[in-house]
Order: C-alpha cells, then structure tokens, then sequence
C-alpha cells in the first residue's frame, strides 16, 4: 500500500468540515430576513458523498469505520435538510435544534476520518521496520502522489500548505485514545495516566499550538479540552481502583466525548490555516 493515499482521508475530512462552515455562514447571514440558506445538496452529491462512492469505499471499503461513515453522513444531510427547512418555514428555533444535531454528527463523522487515516498509517507502521509517525506524514505530504491515486481536494484552495504538527498532533491523541481500554486490565491498578503537560499532544500544544497558532480562536478551546481529557482519564483510572463502576463509566463517556472534541477542534484549526489568501 502506498502510503500517499492517506491523503484521501485528510483531504475528505477538510471537505466535509469546509461544506459545513459554508452552512454555519448562510444560518449567521439570516437574523431575521429572507432565509439565504440554499436547499442542501444529498448525501450522494456533497463532497463527501462523492468522495465515498468513488474513494472511501473501493480503497478503505474493508474497514469498519467506512460502513459506520456512510451511516453518519446520510444521518447528518437528514438532520440538515431538517434545519434548512425549517428556516425556510421561519420555525428559527427548529432549525438551530437540527443544526445543532448536525453539528454532533459532524464531530463524529471527522472522528471516523481521522480513525481511517490512523489505521492507514499503523498499516504502514507494520510494515516498515522502524516507524517514524512524523517522518511519515512527510513523507505522505511532500513525495508526491502515487501514480492512477488521484486525490480529492478542494479546487477553490490555492497551493494549501498541510500542516504536519497539526495532523501529528491529531493522529497522535487518537493513537493513545485507543490504546486507553487497556489502562482497565486489572481495574486499573498499577497505571497512572499522564499529565496533560506530561503527553505528547501536551507538550506539543504548550511547545508549539498555543504559541504558534495563538490567532486561532480554537486553539484556547483544544487546550481547555485537552485538560479536561486528562482530568476524566485520571478519574476513570482512579474509580476502576476502587471498583466504583458507575463513576468509572461515567468518566470514560466524558474521555470519549473529549477526545471527539479534540479532533474536532484539530481538524478546524487545520481547515483554518489552509484557508486561502483573499484576493
């Protein structure tokens, strides 16, 4: 498997991310005028649509994730069609509860992504000898692509420049959130989960995130979540040892919920540094 296909996931995440700020933009422009929003395209048509038929499901087709993407995303343009709708019948209320599911949707669909693009690359990891995650992705960004791949990618984006620290940064909590179901052999004893400066996306925000992409309003949410993640991490830990069950399930619905938040939260400061130049 050539490793440059993952660039399929990474440009179908930004895909889907860029048609839904597109949407979030028409529901500002209309306080209380004439609704702008636009009947939504289907769930074939979208980008995303496209990108499964003809990518996601003949290259990845094998992997759960793909099945459960098809799902969530005909479930997300239900739940648009739903907001626009309403909107259109002045029910304003109505169509911001339905956009909001879609906005939940959302997260899950580019959680599913970013698990693809993570198997991709642990595909490769087995591969090879000695993996590097971060030579990889330079490798997948700067060695071309594989000759009969084409790669989607959004035609209005000039020269997008991809954002390796980013993408490791994401690929990275995703990695260390699936291992975690290990941390509970042995109701969690012997374990001791990191702190949030002590891990690896944690030295990188404190290192490089916060400082380096300070004029990204979500980057002070990501670091707000990522915080949080460790606190209900340690408190899933701490609960299994003293075989709290109740409080050790509910921690762990709070690790999943924030770990969605932080590749969601990822994925839209990356669409929002490849944004292109106006003019």
């Amino acid at each position: 498997m050539d490793l440059t296909i993952a660039l399929d996931v990474n440009a179908a995440r930004l895909l889907h991310l860029d048609w839904l700020m597109q949407l979030e933009t028409a529901f500002a422009a209309e306080p209380g005028g004439a609704p702008k929003a636009k009947a939504p395209q289907s769930d074939a048509e979208c980008d995303l649509g496209v990108w499964l038929r003809e990518v996601g499901r003949e290259r990845y087709g094998a992997f759960d994730e793909v099945r459960t993407l098809g799902a969530e995303h005909k479930k997300f343009h239900k739940a648009i069609e739903k907001a626009v709708a309403s909107l259109h019948m002045g029910e304003r209320d109505k169509a911001e509860a339905h956009l909001q599911a879609a906005r939940s949707m959302s997260k899950d669909i580019v959680y599913l992504l970013t698990f693809i693009e993570l198997e991709i690359l642990e595909r490769e990891r087995k591969r090879a000898s000695a993996f590097n995650p971060l030579a990889a992705l330079g490798r997948l960004f700067s060695g071309g692509l594989a000759p009969g791949r084409p790669v989607f990618a959004p035609s209005s984006w000039r020269n997008p420049t991809i954002l390796l620290d980013v993408t490791y940064a994401r690929l990275l909590h995703l990695k260390w959130t699936a291992q975690m179901s290990r941390l509970f052999r042995n109701f969690g004893r012997g374990v001791t989960v990191q702190s949030h400066e002590a891990c690896q996306v944690g030295s990188w925000l404190n290192r490089v995130g916060l400082r380096k992409y300070a004029h990204v309003a979500e980057i002070g949410a990501l670091d707000a979540a990522h915080i949080g993640f460790h606190d209900a991490a340690r408190r899933t830990i701490e609960s299994l040892k003293f075989q709290r069950f109740q409080q050790a399930q509910d921690a762990y619905g709070e690790v999943n919920a924030l770990s969605r938040e932080i590749i969601y939260l990822l994925t839209v400061i990356e669409y929002r540094l490849e944004l292109p130049a106006p003019g």
